[in-house]
């Protein structure tokens, strides 16, 4: 369940993420195929943690280590951000698609 993993990754702070995913339910998406993130975690991370490069935000996510998705994670990243295509590189601190 989505809350229980929210929880366990942000602790006190898991209602803010969720906040995000109330205002604009897309971001309840999958980052990737791993479901272990979801796009409101990517907001969450550059709003909230100061991420600001997307391979940072694959960290935050524990998603580098798994090189078979990280391309596709940061396509997603970049899809959020507002630069599809780019990996997030250069965003314009768009964080709401």
């Amino acid at each position: 369940d989505l809350a229980v993993r929210m929880v366990a990754r942000y602790g006190s702070r898991y209602p803010e993420v969720l906040e995000l995913i109330r205002k604009n339910p897309r971001l309840s998406e999958p980052v990737s195929a791993d479901p272990r993130a979801v796009k409101a975690q990517i907001v969450y991370a550059r709003q909230s943690e100061m991420a600001r490069t997307p391979e940072d935000i694959l960290r935050r996510l524990s998603l580098s280590d798994r090189k078979d998705i990280s391309r596709e994670c940061l396509s997603a990243i970049g899809e959020v951000l507002g630069e599809p295509g780019k990996g997030g590189a250069g965003t314009r601190g768009k964080e709401h698609p």
